[in-house]
């Protein structure tokens, strides 16, 4: 009489702890792409430090185009959180790669999806798969006309943005899908604090939209606010804002950029 074999104990496991490893996957991979820093089609910017090389690498998917820029090390650095000024090579130093690649990217006046080496791994991959698809122009800022020096009390050579600056800056960073949006929009500081529309203003048009006006309004609104009209909602240069500021939105009949305390937190940490 042939026995029966008795079936293993055991023997589903492996595919249940398969099957658990293939949904945390699959989670990790949704909530990064839920809270990507890249949109996938305005211009995607990012700041290397590494060590006293600052670089900043950008490329736009539209054009296929991109700039990889060295900065000067004594280039000095207007820093976010109200920290004062450092130079270029003193950043990885004086602070944490976040807040010194939005310090790079402040005074620039640029957008930016923040440091290379502390991107979520969702953008690191979207990077890795566009940088061989671009067309780079390598650039050393220090050996243009857009640097001048002027020596500090105590002698030493400081490099500055020469005058004009912000004009090129957009020449290199304004991104395509934006400027075909062709959208203007007014920014308001609704804090009591001077210039903050100003410094706002620099970034939101060297990306591709127009400032067509900047004012301040007092009314200590504590999250900045975009308003536009609803089908504008969906507007990559818009979504932009609302990315880099932190900003809610509000249906509007005018496109406007409110600014409120939280962006007066950010640049000088009060």
């Amino acid at each position: 009489m042939r026995s029966k074999s008795l079936p293993k104990k055991g023997h589903k496991w492996p595919w249940i702890g398969l099957g658990i490893l293939i949904l945390g996957i699959g989670i990790t991979l949704g909530w990064g792409y839920l809270h990507r820093h890249w949109d996938g089609q305005s211009r995607f910017t990012l700041i290397d430090i590494q060590g006293p090389i600052v670089r900043v690498l950008s490329l736009d998917p539209q054009t296929r185009r991109g700039i990889n820029m060295t900065l000067p090390g004594d280039l000095q650095i207007n820093s976010v959180g109200g920290r004062g000024q450092f130079a270029t090579a003193a950043l990885s130093q004086a602070g944490n790669s976040s807040w010194a690649a939005a310090s790079v990217a402040h005074t620039l006046g640029i957008f930016s999806q923040g440091e290379i080496h502390a991107l979520p791994p969702v953008d690191y991959l979207y990077w890795w798969w566009w940088q061989s698809r671009v067309d780079w122009q390598n650039l050393d800022l220090k050996s243009t006309s857009w640097i001048d020096y002027h020596s500090s009390v105590d002698g030493v050579l400081q490099g500055q943005l020469a005058p004009g600056w912000d004009s090129q800056a957009a020449s290199w960073f304004s991104s395509l899908a934006i400027a075909h949006e062709g959208i203007s929009l007014v920014v308001i500081n609704s804090t009591s604090t001077d210039g903050l529309a100003a410094a706002a203003a620099r970034a939101i048009e060297s990306s591709g939209i127009k400032v067509s006006q900047i004012s301040q309004q007092p009314g200590e609104v504590s999250t900045c606010l975009v308003q536009a009209p609803q089908q504008l909602r969906k507007s990559v240069g818009l979504r932009l804002i609302r990315q880099q500021l932190g900003c809610d939105w509000s249906e509007g009949e005018q496109v406007t950029l409110t600014l409120g305390n939280n962006y007066q937190q950010f640049l000088q940490g009060k």
